[in-house]
């Protein structure tokens, strides 16, 4: 459920306008002195209904932005923070760079050293942070780079870098993977879910709503699956996607298990779990969706021109069902589907298709149904995308 923007409970303020309340108050005078505009009376009575209108006006903003489903900004922000809720803000983005000297060797780089990405438009700058480690082992000409600039602009980058700090003997910079996904501000509607997520179910003692709120509140997460006694009792499973709404890197895995139940200290309530829950933390696992359309096409367009106009519209789809892979019903079931109809449904309205005969799903005329189980969580990615020109 997103924030309503229904404010017809509030719209019967709108009848007091400068007008009807100038009306109203001229009608109070008799007749027989003269209330024509300009004349003394009107000159006198004016100003006060202008300043009426416009506390009329501020009266319906606030009460508009007294409840939280119309609430907006930072009005929405002091309702939630009620209920402890703080709106999520914006994260960095960190990524892996692999660096090496002018004699093709691993670069010791400075911490604290700068780089832009490539671009003629709007180049990112990444700062390094920290040395990149494997198992506690620094890996030579390996840095954590985060990125200036808050939100999710600096997932998406992988290239070569350029130095804006000054390092002798530098030879190639890349920056590749993603290590933390960052996220942009939470946005009201996403701030309202949540809100009614708290209200509706209550954390406490380590139940799975406990789960939720300790590993959506950790920087770089984008859903998770909770899984209670998965292998026997006080096991947890917690299987986690990125803000990106991709495969959480190992790193993010990594950090989200210090977090909650630390490896070297399993069940010892050292991290955020309660003493006796032993928790894994893991990822879901990418599922390819191979999607072939069969349809009538416009005159004097082929099949690779609409195959270039419908995979950004079914990428976009597909990300949509991920955004929804961490939904779990009141007894923590998750489920995910691809139905074929929805899918004709976006891509019908394309005015280059007259006509959709067939879509089949990784070689099927079915629908799929992903798996999201304990032993499983899948994760629907775009795969090839075929058009047929019928």
């Amino acid at each position: 459920m997103s924030q309503s923007n229904d404010t017809s409970f509030a719209d019967y303020l709108n009848v007091y306008t400068f007008e009807y309340i100038l009306d109203r108050m001229l009608s109070q005078i008799p007749d027989s002195l003269d209330k024509r505009e300009g004349s003394i009376i009107w000159d006198a009575l004016a100003p006060a209904a202008a300043e009426l209108a416009k506390m009329y006006i501020e009266l319906k903003s606030i009460l508009i932005n007294t409840y939280p489903s119309t609430a907006v900004g930072q009005y929405l922000d002091l309702r939630v923070q009620e209920r402890g809720i703080s709106r999520y803000e914006a994260t960095y983005a960190v990524k892996l760079g692999t660096f090496t000297d002018t004699n093709g060797n691993p670069a010791e780089i400075p911490i604290g050293s700068r780089f832009s990405s490539v671009s003629d438009t709007a180049p990112l700058n990444y700062v390094v942070t920290a040395a990149y480690e494997v198992d506690g082992i620094a890996q030579a000409g390996k840095y954590r780079l985060t990125c200036e600039e808050a939100g999710t602009a600096g997932n998406s980058y992988i290239g070569n870098l350029l130095p804006i700090s000054n390092v002798t003997e530098l030879q190639s910079a890349l920056l590749s993977e993603l290590l933390i996904p960052a996220r942009d501000k939470e946005t009201d509607d996403e701030l309202y879910d949540r809100y009614l997520e708290k209200i509706s179910a209550t954390a406490f003692g380590g139940n799975v709503t406990q789960y939720r709120d300790w590993i959506l509140g950790i920087s770089g997460v984008g859903a998770v699956q909770v899984y209670p006694t998965w292998d026997g009792g006080g096991t947890v499973k917690c299987s986690i996607i990125g803000a990106d709404f991709g495969v959480a890197s190992q790193d993010l895995i990594d950090t989200v298990q210090t977090a909650i139940d630390p490896v070297l200290n399993h069940g010892e309530g050292i991290g955020q779990a309660p003493i006796g829950h032993s928790v894994t933390v893991t990822t879901a696992t990418e599922t390819p969706v191979n999607i072939s359309v069969d349809a009538t096409l416009e005159a004097g367009y082929t099949e690779e021109q609409i195959k270039a106009i419908i995979e950004p519209i079914l990428s976009d789809y597909l990300l949509s069902l991920r955004k929804q892979w961490g939904n779990n019903t009141e007894l923590n079931n998750y489920s995910l589907s691809l139905f074929r109809a929805n899918l004709i449904g976006i891509l019908i309205v394309i005015p280059q298709i007259l006509n959709i005969t067939e879509i089949r799903l990784n070689g099927a005329d079915a629908d799929l149904f992903f798996t999201e189980t304990a032993q499983l969580q899948e994760l629907p990615v775009l795969g090839t995308v075929t058009v047929n020109a019928q």
